[in-house]
């Protein structure tokens, strides 16, 4: 017997948002941009010609193609017949690919795209997804669409320009002798291109003239006025096709460059510098854009794009423009050591109202045993501030001898203090002091400001509070690049142009956003089904007969509340299951895992048994945490509450099995949190029913070993009244909705029995 299959039939619903998913990352899409205020969209129509696809539907529509990997028009345009969601948000509309490649490099496009960043912001903070307190900064160079050869120096164009101009000046000088020049020209400056244009003119009239002479003149001197006009032409059609056609190709060179050393011939907007992606090993430069980001809980706030291969020369812009669209800077600007420069340093403290969490280039290396000992470094030498010199190792003075500034090639000025040893002869250190020539003693340039600045900066990332908030940085920054360039192909630009460019990587980065908004709202909700779905199909198959609903519950009185120990150093796990693929106790290992190579000294105590023991000891074996993975086996009650005793935290990494096997609610969760222990579990069947996300506990997606060890950091990071208030909630919700006496009252009270 088939399922009845008839295509000639038709199917209800017709409505398409019916077949999406309640958790589809489509209707976070959706919900976002229909957030977007109206006022700027307003003003863009126009009652003249056709009437235009809605910006907001284009928006929706670019949107989810991105978040599914695909940036092709063609493809997108494919998909708005085809794709059920894409389909969904279009409203059945569908755009061709020429309207949907133009919409996206629409200068009103790119409006209406920040203006959807600014209203995320401001939903993120409302709904507590981030705080607004700190902002994570990083930067990764993506290559442009452009050639890699099509490369232009400016150091070969300042020298072909120069080879120019001596022959433009060998050709104006010519002209002088020979002809009456009203052109002024100072020596020493360069041939302009209206100068250039001007010996044209005067050529073609010269010519002109040459042509009337011949007319009128005789045989005899025919011969020489048709030689003087040949000579005449010659130089002229060589200003027409080559002097002048260069001069202006170096001029366009020239505004191109900017501050640039090189750029690129095939979008010049791009600027060639050293990717990390080098397969040929050799250093190549490659046409590219330096992309900056910042972030908060790994959802981008602001994208922005520069065309300076380092990351220290694009802070100070970056900043500029994160406070222009969002209104404010954060209380701490977070970012690593590539940021870390005097300039920056600077500005964050003196212009604004935030504090640079950051380290300085040599902040590790300081850090470092060799760097300590290194006795011939000036920092490590004594200091006479009364008398203002050091005593070197040698025990003589560096006396102060003169103020002195440098300006680097961006005209920035740092102002020195210049030291000198007082007499480096005869000395024996001198050979590892100092690389001075015979006669000259060791000088120091010691640059106060930045001293200063160098000192704020490790007591930001010395203090408890910054130190954990700088901790953060690569859990929370760096992870969102590696999710756009790996799982939204984001490897190279397919448009060209800065404003192009900046418009393809916001919608790379919106698109994250949304699909981890659209994950969030997974993990944070109720289950994929509620239960009120559940009665709904319940009453399906009994129709209108009387049905209640029980759930499974424990003993609360039995389990008593445990106080709220302090972690111990080397981290006690807790795994209470039988020994069997839905418990997830593989996950759990590859966690161990995880948190060792983290330096995060732990213990995975795993109490029960089952057919996956041989297995899982195995796995044990073979990846070498004998010691950090212990089976205990079955123990009795009292065994197991004196386990729960001894744990720091109590994990359940539940998942379907291949045969379809799931949990329900497991019992042992709720035994963990009625005793005030901590519990980590899965986005699995029943268990969001007990666990809530945040408040008693934490939940990560199934088969997710890597997220369930950040959970665990994440953790290890919450103050102790944090902890406190977990563990609190998931007792009182053990209490409140799955205590067994109270379930079995309940039962009673409505007719089951």
């Amino acid at each position: 017997m088939y399922i009845n299959y008839n295509m000639d039939q038709l199917i209800l619903p017709m409505d398409l948002e019916t077949m999406i998913p309640e958790h589809h990352v489509s209707r976070t899409i959706h919900q976002q941009v229909e957030a977007i205020p109206e006022i700027d969209i307003q003003k863009w129509q126009t009652a003249e010609g056709r009437p235009s696809y809605h910006p907001k539907m284009m928006l929706k529509v670019i949107l989810y193609a991105y978040s599914q990997g695909v940036t092709s028009g063609r493809k997108i345009a494919s998909m708005t017949q085809e794709n059920i969601p894409m389909m969904w948000l279009a409203g059945q509309q569908t755009p061709s690919y020429r309207t949907i490649n133009r919409a996206r490099i629409s200068p009103h496009f790119d409006i209406l795209l920040k203006n959807m960043f600014v209203s995320f912001h401001t939903f993120a903070l409302k709904q507590q997804l981030i705080s607004g307190e700190k902002m994570y900064v990083d930067g990764t160079k993506i290559e442009a669409n452009a050639n890699k050869y099509s490369f232009v120096w400016r150091k070969s164009s300042e020298r072909f320009h120069a080879n120019l101009q001596e022959k433009i000046s060998a050709l104006y000088e010519e002209m002088k002798q020979q002809i009456a020049l009203d052109i002024e020209k100072d020596e020493k400056e360069d041939f302009s291109i209206a100068q250039l244009e001007q010996l044209d003119q005067v050529l073609s009239e010269t010519i002109e003239a040459l042509d009337t002479s011949l007319c009128e003149a005789d045989d005899i001197h025919q011969k020489a006025l048709k030689q003087e006009k040949r000579m005449w032409t010659k130089q002229q059609k060589q200003l027409q096709r080559d002097y002048l056609p260069r001069l202006q190709k170096y001029h366009m060179h020239f505004q191109q460059f900017g501050d640039r050393n090189i750029f690129s011939k095939t979008d010049v907007d791009a600027t060639f510098m050293r990717m990390k992606e080098d397969h040929m090993r050799n250093g190549q430069l490659k046409a590219g854009y330096s992309v900056q980001i910042a972030t908060e809980n790994q959802f981008t706030l602001h994208c922005a794009i520069y065309q300076r291969p380092t990351d220290t020369r694009c802070l100070l812009p970056f900043l500029s423009s994160y406070e222009k669209q969002l209104g404010g800077l954060p209380n701490h600007i977070v970012a690593d050591a590539g940021y870390g420069g005097e300039e920056n340093y600077k500005y964050i403290l003196e212009e604004t109202n935030s504090l640079p969490v950051m380290p300085y280039t040599m902040y590790r290396k300081e850090q470092k045993r060799s760097y300590k000992q290194n006795v011939m470094h000036r920092d490590h030498w004594e200091y006479r501030a009364a008398d203002d010199f050091f005593i070197c190792p040698n025990q003589r003075k560096v006396n102060f001898q003169r103020y002195a500034y440098r300006t680097d090639r961006y005209g920035y000025v740092r102002d020195f203090k210049v030291y000198e040893c007082e007499d480096c002869s005869g000395c024996p250190l001198r050979t590892q002091c100092t690389t001075a020539k015979s006669g000259k003693n060791r000088k120091i340039f010691y640059n106060p400001i930045w001293e200063e600045l160098k000192h704020r900066a490790r007591q930001s990332l010395t203090s408890e509070t910054t130190a954990t908030i700088y901790r953060q940085r690569k859990i929370d920054v760096e992870p969102v690049f590696g999710h756009v360039k790996a799982l939204l192909g984001f490897t190279r630009f397919r448009l060209r142009g800065l404003p192009k460019v900046a418009t393809e990587a916001n919608l790379y980065f919106m698109a994250n956003n949304m699909r981890k908004l659209a994950r969030l709202a997974c993990l944070y909700g109720k289950n994929t089904y509620p239960k009120s779905s559940f009665r709904f199909w319940i009453g399906i198959f009994l129709g209108q007969r009387t049905f209640c609903l029980g759930l499974m519950g424990i003993d609360t009185q039995a389990f008593q509340m445990q106080s709220l120990k302090a972690i111990q150093p080397t981290l006690q796990l807790l795994l209470v299951a039988r020994l069997t693929e839905k418990k997830g106790i593989s996950d759990a290992i590859h966690a161990v895992q995880m948190l060792q190579n983290h330096g995060i000294d732990t213990v995975l105590h795993i109490v029960g048994d089952g057919e996956d023991r041989a297995s899982l000891e195995a796995m044990v074996k073979q990846q070498g945490l004998q010691n950090q993975v212990q089976f205990h086996g079955f123990l009795d009650q009292a065994q197991v509450k004196e386990r729960f005793c001894a744990s720091d935290i109590f994990i359940l990494p539940s998942v379907v099995a291949q045969d379809g096997d799931m949990e329900g609610i497991p019992v042992s969760l709720m035994e963990a949190m009625a005793q005030g222990k901590p519990v980590i579990s899965t986005v699995h069947s029943g268990i969001p029913e007990l666990v809530t996300h945040g408040e008693s506990g934490f939940l990560v997606p199934e088969r997710d070993a890597e997220a369930l060890g950040r959970a665990i950091m994440d953790y290890l990071h919450l103050t102790e009244d944090q902890r406190a208030q977990i563990v609190s909630n998931a007792r009182q919700k053990v209490i409140a909705e799955f205590d067994i006496h109270h379930l079995n009252t309940t039962l009673m009270q409505d007719g089951a029995w």
